[in-house]
């Protein structure tokens, strides 16, 4: 091979090694980087159900949803489009309530629960008690202390079996001790709605 053309090709990869090293440089510019933020959650569930027993083997409560998350660093869980089913110890009996909200969060233990967005609660007839309503934005549960609380307006309302209202109950605030039966509750409104007398009945 003679020096021009020795010098030629020596040239021309030169200059493919020196286009090489730009293709590779603007490359390594906009490879997208890793995020730094850790993220929100470690594990997620869909149409999900988890259960809660008490010491001697009967059900707690039971909760199903659309979705389950659990936080990173051991910070508790989030849920979706939740129904909760609570059951009383106190009185196996008695019907539970069912609730369901929007979303859902609950502590490590799952000891803390708290629902948001829209929350209702239904009760199904019960000895000479009627169908009960719940409703409120926001409920905080306690359901190993059989506890309950809520910081907005709720309301409970009872029908009769025909499904009017029986009577109805608006507070601003409300806390219930189920064990303990004790209901605390803050600038509340009732209404009493009485049965009224058939046709032909004397007044």
């Amino acid at each position: 091979m003679n020096k021009p053309l020795l010098g030629q090709t020596l040239l021309a990869l030169l200059l493919f090694a020196a286009l090489g090293a730009l293709l590779w440089k603007n490359y390594a510019e906009h490879i997208p980087q890793a995020p730094t933020r850790p993220a929100a959650f470690d594990q997620r569930f869909t149409d999900f159900s988890a259960r809660q027993f008490t010491a001697n083997g009967t059900l707690n409560w039971l909760m199903t949803g659309a979705g389950l998350d659990h936080r990173t660093g051991d910070q508790g869980y989030t849920a979706r489009d939740v129904d909760v089913l609570l059951y009383s110890p106190r009185s196996p009996a008695s019907p539970p309530w069912r609730l369901h909200a929007d979303t859902g969060t609950a502590d490590e233990k799952l000891a803390e629960i708290q629902l948001q967005g829209a929350v209702h609660g239904t009760r199904a007839p019960y000895q000479s008690q009627g169908e009960l309503h719940f409703s409120t934005a926001a409920l905080t549960l306690w359901p190993d202390k059989d506890q309950a609380a809520s910081h907005t307006v709720s309301t409970v309302i009872e029908q009769t079996a025909s499904g009017t209202p029986r009577w109805q109950s608006s507070a601003q605030t409300f806390a219930l001790d189920y064990r303990s039966q004790e209901l605390t509750q803050s600038r509340v409104v009732d209404r009493y709605n009485p049965p009224r007398a058939a046709p032909g009945d004397s007044p």
